[in-house]
């Protein structure tokens, strides 16, 4: 027979965790499920990140799952010549002829500063059962920040993220 305050103990814990698993949530939740994390693979292997301009050359791919906020994602990164406007504009064009729909409010993007191209550039689809959000995003938006390693201009990125068990966003 285990010892009264043991037994209290894992009585204690016991009731947490079937609290946290009745409200939907709890110590456990913390990262991606296994399901979310599968889902990176099927988001790796989306045909929208694999559509560039012609002359872009592809420098860099990942995917992965995001265990902060629990949604999976993948992205390849291109360099290219075209203006950031042409780059843009081919990706929009791309992906609304692969069903994706944008989502943007039509903000137009400062000029200086902190850009963030996300806002031009949100699309949705509904992939696997969940929604996935397309973006185009350039590293260079970043540079000149506090110890942040500047990035060439020439390059972008393309992002997907998504979620069956948590939430993504562009």
């Amino acid at each position: 027979m285990l010892p009264r305050m043991i037994t209290t103990r894992l009585a204690g814990v016991l009731l947490l965790l079937s609290t946290g698993a009745v409200a939907g949530c709890g110590v456990l939740d913390y990262g991606c499920s296994q399901r979310d994390r599968n889902y990176s693979v099927t988001l790796d292997d989306a045909t929208i990140l694999t559509v560039h301009p012609p002359g872009a050359e592809e420098v860099g791919a990942y995917s992965g799952c995001d265990d902060d906020d629990g949604f999976a994602y993948a992205g390849r990164e291109f360099r290219s010549t075209l203006t950031r406007d042409e780059i843009i504009e081919f990706h929009r064009r791309a992906a609304t002829e692969d069903g994706w729909q944008w989502q943007g409010d039509g903000t137009p993007i400062p000029s200086s500063g902190l850009v963030t191209s996300a806002a031009a550039t949100c699309l949705t689809k509904q992939i696997d059962g969940a929604t996935a959000y397309f973006s185009v995003w350039f590293p260079s938006d970043f540079n000149g920040l506090p110890d942040q390693e500047a990035a060439p201009t020439d390059e972008y990125g393309l992002s997907l993220t998504g979620s069956h068990d948590g939430a993504a966003w562009c």
